[in-house]
């Protein structure tokens, strides 16, 4: 049992505390990298979106536009 317990506690001692360090920093950078890619994408859609939008109401108008043209 005692040898148990050693083998579990050596097996969570970090053996390369400088390794470690690393990969949490390359994964610090990488999500901050993320962050800037998701708030262009959205940044993007709002801008696609507001395009459909405007395009939608052009296409509601249009047949009303036709209508007034063929009056005058």
């Amino acid at each position: 049992m005692a040898t148990d317990s050693i083998t579990r506690a050596r097996a969570r001692i970090v053996q390369s505390p400088e390794r470690i360090k690393r990969t949490i920093i390359t994964m610090g950078t990488t999500a901050i990298e993320d962050k800037r890619t998701v708030a262009l994408q959205e940044s993007k859609a709002r801008d696609l979106q507001a395009k459909i939008t405007a395009l939608f109401n052009i296409e509601k108008v249009r047949p009303l536009l036709i209508k007034l043209e063929a009056v005058y």
